[in-house]
């Protein structure tokens, strides 16, 4: 009988199958973790947006803009403000009118991304109007 020297045609096409199907499954499981990257960056992007939509908000003071829409490079904000029945003059800290009102305002906030919906929120804004001079609350 001979020594056998190197493999025979059955073993290499039994490691080759064992390979492919290793391959496969590392193969599957990469891109599976990529496309969930994606998710996660796609996400992370999305907040960050609504995160400074959030922040230019509340700049906006609803009375004198109870509607608007703002255009930052590809996003777009829209909103629509509407009083609630809450009312006040402002109050300074000693408890006296000020020359201000304020007036809370329900607002709903819609953020498009290259003209696609990222986001549709409601949230609170508080507008503010000089109603009075200061001689008023000076000689009251």
């Amino acid at each position: 009988m001979k020594k056998q020297c190197g493999f025979t045609l059955l073993e290499a096409v039994v490691a080759m199958a064992i390979f492919a199907m290793s391959a496969t499954a590392i193969y599957a499981w990469v891109n599976t973790n990529l496309k969930s990257l994606e998710r996660v960056h796609y996400a992370q992007e999305k907040n960050a947006i609504q995160d400074s939509v959030i922040d230019f908000m509340r700049s906006v003071n609803p009375i004198s803009n109870p509607k608007g829409k703002e255009i930052w490079g590809g996003t777009t904000i829209e909103w629509t403000a509407v009083p609630m029945k809450y009312s006040s003059d402002v109050l300074d800290d000693f408890g006296k009118k000020t020359i201000n009102q304020a007036t809370l305002y329900s607002a709903t906030v819609t953020i498009y991304q290259n003209n696609q919906l990222i986001n549709q929120f409601d949230m609170v804004l508080l507008g503010i109007v000089k109603v009075r001079e200061m001689d008023e609350i000076l000689f009251e």
